[in-house]
């Protein structure tokens, strides 16, 4: 590529623990695209850094202002404002808007500087579960469907969500999973030693959000009942839980153990230190419902058996490669039973198969789906 091509990534984050996005970038970068991320600015972290990406975040004056719907608009738009005025600077040949709230932003952009917008749905936007408002949702399927159709491409992760969005907008998504990066297997102990762990007691990991629908509370009630059992918890994350999930690793010491929310290119060290993987998203939305999480992707990827949620993505790859077990999240003895099978028993097939899994499941086949677009949208004239 002759020339760098000028792509503009919009998220609403501080764009720290964004892995799917930071993939996305590298992935660019290693094609001669030069990146530049605008993000909300959070405390300890700088408002600009130059390189690939050029990361950009906003300090909004707004920020301080309360939380209420009424204030909350006027951050929105300052945060257009600024966003606006960058790019103009840029002048961007590409705008990749990640998840519906950077969408108008991104529109917006793509229709100043009259390039090509990729939409980048992380979930099943409209249905996000703390959307309980159905007037609210009535007016942001018609925001989303109104810009959708406006995009170049949009990409979303899962295959449920692809064909929901099909249907209600008439569009062909591109599925881009979000899978890590492959590479091959490396079993660690630097947990284990860490806290002391015994070699025959088993490691169950969950790395996620430290939400309550995604049965973390039920991790922790399961875990303490089975305090006699040679098993332990490693929960990594942050939420509103944390504090809990705190609390019950200081009560619980040789049972249940907490780390916080590390960064993406250091959470492989953790995964491959434990025995097995755990996430329970309960379908507490059709976003959950139709998800086809990250984690899951992580636990193959470091060979380890898996106990998932019956969610129809989950249960479709588990039971396809026969990888590990799936429960009923919010049956806490089908959950008790999964936990101790797994521990008590030889589950070296289910760790040649999660493997074998990995070998489908990772970045670089994804990553040829993102490059593909964008050759595309490159190509497209203004």
């Amino acid at each position: 590529m002759a020339e760098q091509i000028k792509v503009i990534h919009i998220v609403l984050n501080a764009y720290t623990f964004d892995s799917r996005v930071q993939k996305e970038v590298k992935s660019l970068k290693k094609a001669g695209y030069q990146s530049f991320v605008f993000a909300l600015h959070e405390k300890d972290f700088s408002e600009e850094e130059p390189g690939n990406p050029h990361i950009k975040r906003f300090k909004l004056k707004t920020r301080p202002w309360p939380k209420k719907k009424f204030f909350q608009a006027f951050k929105y738009l300052e945060f257009i404002y600024r966003a606006m005025k960058e790019a103009k600077k840029i002048k961007p040949q590409i705008v990749h808007a990640h998840d519906l709230n950077a969408l108008p932003i991104g529109f917006l952009i793509s229709v100043r500087h009259r390039v090509p917008l990729i939409y980048d749905a992380h979930e099943f936007e409209t249905e996000r579960v703390h959307f309980k408002s159905k007037l609210l949702k009535k007016f942001l399927r018609s925001l989303e469907g109104f810009l959708i159709k406006r995009a170049f491409k949009t990409i979303t992760v899962s295959p449920s969500i692809a064909l929901a969005y099909q249907q209600m907008y008439m569009v062909s998504p591109e599925i881009i999973l979000n899978c890590p990066n492959y590479q091959e297997p490396k079993r660690r102990k630097e947990f284990r030693h860490k806290v002391g762990l015994p070699l025959d007691k088993k490691i169950f990991i969950y790395q996620g959000r430290l939400d309550a629908e995604r049965g973390v509370e039920t991790l922790l009630e399961v875990f303490k009942e089975l305090k006699n059992e040679k098993v332990a918890l490693l929960l990594m994350g942050y939420g509103i839980l944390e504090k809990k999930v705190r609390e019950e690793a200081n009560n619980n010491p040789e049972t249940i153990y907490f780390k916080g929310a590390v960064p993406p290119d250091e959470l492989s060290k953790y995964t491959s230190s434990a025995d097995f993987g755990i996430f329970l998203l309960e379908s507490a939305s059709l976003s959950h419902l139709y998800s086809l999480p990250n984690k899951l992707f992580q636990y193959l990827m470091a060979g380890l058996p898996v106990i998932v949620s019956d969610t129809p993505e989950q249960k479709r790859i588990v039971e396809e490669f026969k990888c590990g077990l799936v429960v009923n999240p919010q049956n806490k003895e089908e959950v008790k039973a999964a936990i101790i099978k797994l521990a008590t028993s030889d589950t070296s097939f289910y760790r040649q198969q999660a493997l074998k899994a990995a070998k489908v499941y990772n970045w670089e086949r994804e990553e040829e789906k993102l490059l593909k677009i964008y050759k595309d949208a490159s190509e497209v004239k203004s």
